[in-house]
């Protein structure tokens, strides 16, 4: 009662905790900048299976609140602001990595985040449904051939 008395409602909690986690996902950008610059390579701790698989609770209420936030026009629209926020984020990110290596995407940049992001849930659905019929390295691979 405690916490959801700081809410007015369990969507605008779970809303919060999007937030928060945002919050830790865009610090994690330096990863896919690292993951740029260092040639298009994943390091070992890495695997994109493994952080999915350790990350099931989260991925799987995420998965849940965006069915949900498609059928219900204002936590559609809350979520898709932040996702609009997140999406900035990644695009000036990338720019400036671009830049900074003096390289040229193939896609227009304000086109790779939703391509980033679209990938990666792609792949956290299929993984749940079939975790054994994920090929070894393709998220990683396709990442390297999406962020040329």
């Amino acid at each position: 009662g405690a916490v959801y008395s700081n809410f007015s409602s369990k969507e605008d909690l779970f809303l919060a905790l999007i937030d928060r986690r945002f919050v830790r996902d865009v610090q994690g950008y330096p990863g896919i900048i690292n993951f740029m610059a260092e040639g298009l390579q994943f390091g070992k701790s890495q695997d994109f299976k493994k952080l999915v698989l350790q990350d099931r609770t989260w991925n799987i209420l995420m998965i849940e609140f965006f069915l949900y936030a498609m059928r219900d026009e204002a936590n559609r629209e809350k979520l898709a602001t932040r996702l609009e926020q997140l999406r900035k984020v990644m695009e000036e990110n990338l720019a400036a990595l671009y830049t900074q290596l003096g390289k040229k995407p193939l896609l227009p940049i304000k086109d790779l985040p939703w391509s980033v992001f679209s990938l990666g849930m792609g792949m956290i659905l299929q993984l749940y449904i079939d975790p054994d019929g994920l090929p070894k390295g393709v998220y990683e691979r396709a990442l390297q051939h999406l962020l040329k």
